[in-house]
């Protein structure tokens, strides 16, 4: 949760708080959805930083081909695109942060007039919409778990957060209410959430929160803006989450069957990076044998440490040494074997030495060396 800005408690007369009795149900119903709701760790590149007032914004726009599919999914599982939304956004801060319990803001004007003055002149209330992400559900089930829980809210919208705030001691750190640290808006002539219509000409900047996602459909499409604490976040970081804002409402609308875990969240630039550019590691492989390597760095680094079990170390002199020995030690059995016989050693994890040893009693005598591990039982 972030502090309420001092915007919005300065410039008006100041009146006495009313009283909670009207809103006594709606306080109760709020009282039990948020009991022990958990903070959200967001993944900000600067976590000593201090919250500050200084923003920054990123924004971008969904595709016409995945606008139209959002449209579709949301008219076969009845639920609004604000709905879809909040449910790609939570599932997104779930990904990010491995927390199944997210708890996101919604900025929304409330059915009936409330004695709130909000920003730039039109009142707002936010709600906060509490999810449950255990047991990796698939995202349509998830999806309906979201419209119940907005449903619900929609019913005790009544009652301002301050009050819900200082019900259940939110912000009692801070001295004073305090916000979510990501809150949802989203803009449209058409009802928002389950029959909320949320507030327009919101100054994003004034507006207390770490992370605001802000979504708007006009006729050319869907766009998106997300509005940051600069002193907490990079910008690079900010395009990544947009990006896999996409990639997931993309990869929900194409399988929403799938369970959240496994819904897309990188782009194809960064599936490259990660696939491909990061593992180009090929190199070309000296065509020696090992122990011919061995002995090279052998007399490269004589003195340097080669193994260490336990206390017990060896240098690379110690090590080829002990291996000669045990090499020479076999030889005269290996010879009385003959031509085309097969030796075998065995191997105790206990001792680094044989394994090395064997290179060169197979060098001398030509024969084929196979290692067993050690007999277990």
């Amino acid at each position: 949760m972030a502090p309420l800005s001092p915007d919005q408690s300065a410039g008006e007369p100041q009146e006495a708080r009313p009283s909670a009795e009207p809103w006594k149900e709606d306080l109760a119903y709020w009282r039990v959805q948020l009991a022990n709701v958990s903070s959200l760790k967001l993944p900000v590149d600067h976590p000593t930083a201090s919250r500050s007032r200084a923003r920054k914004h990123t924004e971008f726009q969904l595709n016409p081909e995945l606008s139209r599919a959002l449209e579709a999914l949301g008219e076969r599982e009845g639920v609004t695109l604000p709905v879809i939304f909040l449910a790609g956004f939570q599932t997104l801060l779930h990904r990010y942060t491995a927390q199944e319990d997210v708890a996101v803001g919604a900025l929304v004007r409330p059915p009936r007039s409330l004695a709130l003055r909000g920003l730039n002149g039109p009142s707002f209330n936010t709600l906060v919409l509490r999810a449950d992400l255990s047991n990796d559900p698939p995202f349509r089930r998830f999806l309906a778990r979201v419209r119940e829980t907005v449903s619900l809210a929609a019913r005790h919208a009544e009652v301002p957060y301050e009050e819900v705030a200082a019900e259940l001691n939110l912000g009692a750190e801070s001295n004073g209410p305090q916000r979510p640290r990501a809150i949802l808006v989203v803009e449209d002539s058409t009802p928002a959430i389950e029959g909320l219509i949320a507030p327009s000409r919101i100054d994003s900047d004034a507006i207390a929160c770490d992370l605001l996602l802000r979504l708007r459909k006009t006729d050319e499409g869907i766009y998106g803006s997300v509005s940051y604490d600069s002193e907490l976040f990079e910008p690079a970081t900010i395009d990544r989450m947009c990006g896999s804002f996409q990639v997931l409402l993309s990869g929900a609308v194409a399988d929403p069957d799938r369970p959240l875990s496994a819904l897309p969240v990188l782009t194809e630039a960064e599936r490259t990076q990660v696939l491909v550019d990061w593992n180009a590691t090929r190199a070309d492989y000296p065509k020696r044998c090992a122990h011919e390597l061995f002995e090279e760095q052998v007399e490269r680094t004589p003195d340097s440490i080669a193994l260490v079990s336990g206390e017990r170390q060896l240098t690379y002199r110690d090590l080829n040494q002990r291996a000669n020995r045990l090499a020479h030690w076999d030889s005269p059995r290996s010879e009385r074997n003959g031509p085309g016989r097969q030796l075998r050693w065995t191997v105790y994890s206990s001792s680094p030495v044989p394994l090395r040893g064997c290179w060169p009693a197979a060098t001398q005598t030509n024969h084929c060396v196979r290692l067993w591990p050690r007999c277990r039982g």
